[in-house]
Formats: structure tokens, sequence, C-alpha cells
């Protein structure tokens, strides 16, 4: 499919969509650095989990070992 195909289709997916999915497209496509709206206790807690992980990015666990932890519990 070319350039051209894909924006028309494009163009008509965005016509039949609702408010939540033009919103979601918009987020996605356009160029900012939107600030969430977040406290400053959010923002702390954010900031040290992403310090966490800088010094240590293997301890984490995947998303697999994830969703195998939640399964097992139910």
């Amino acid at each position: 499919m070319g350039s051209a195909d894909l924006k028309e289709e494009i163009h008509a997916l965005i016509e039949k969509a609702n408010q939540d999915v033009l919103e979601l497209i918009f987020n996605i496509l356009s160029p900012s650095e939107k600030v969430l709206d977040m406290n400053p206790e959010q923002v702390a807690e954010l900031e040290r989990r992403y310090s966490v992980h800088l010094k240590n990015p293997e301890a984490g666990s995947s998303w697999i070992e994830v969703k195998n932890r939640i399964s097992k519990k139910n």
C-alpha cells in the first residue's frame, strides 16, 4: 500500500472514530513535550524507580514473568 493509499485509509478511519480514538491519534502524532498531570509525589516516585532501573537494568521482570506470577495467584 502506497503512502497516498495509507493517508486515504487513515482519513477514512478518523472520520468514523470516536473522541477517545481521536485523542489517542492526536497524542501519538502531535510532536510536543506534554507534561502529564501528576502530583509531586507521583513525579518523585517515577524518578526514584527510574534511578533504580538505571543502577541495575537487569533487576526487573519481563512482562511474561509478571503475567505468570499473576496467573499463579489467581
